[in-house]
């Protein structure tokens, strides 16, 4: 069978923020390698949420859900990624989580201290990105 072509297009619009860190003697160009590979890993992330999120909307308004196109393609339409959210844990370390459309302080606060604990939960500065 001949290959075919893509299912959907997908165009992303909009600015997207990264973090690198970089000791003080390493290359320039390190750096920027890192923050590459972290705009990317994090764009990589935010798509595969909002798939699933696709996917468990169409599942509940009781269609099926075929795993190799999730994206309901038969009407354009546009959705917003995840927002990357960073949190302070103490000593200059920040981890991170993703917020969905959908989610407002309260989930997020709430999901930090499921995956840090409470302790760690504790310098919880807001969303950010």
């Amino acid at each position: 069978a001949a290959p075919r072509g893509p299912a959907a297009t997908v165009r992303l619009r909009g600015v997207v923020r990264g973090r690198a860190f970089a000791a003080p003697k390493e290359a320039v160009e390190e750096g920027v390698r890192r923050l590459r590979r972290d705009l990317a890993c994090s764009l990589e992330r935010r798509v595969a949420l909002l798939l699933e999120d696709l996917a468990e909307e169409e599942e509940e308004e009781g269609g099926g859900v075929d795993p190799r196109d999730p994206l309901p393609t038969a009407v354009p339409g546009a959705w917003a990624l995840p927002r990357r959210a960073h949190f302070a844990v103490g000593g200059g370390l920040s981890l991170c989580d993703y917020v969905a459309e959908g989610d407002d302080a309260a989930d997020f606060a709430e999901r930090v201290r499921e995956i840090v604990g409470p302790s760690l939960a504790a310098g919880l500065d807001g969303l950010g990105d």
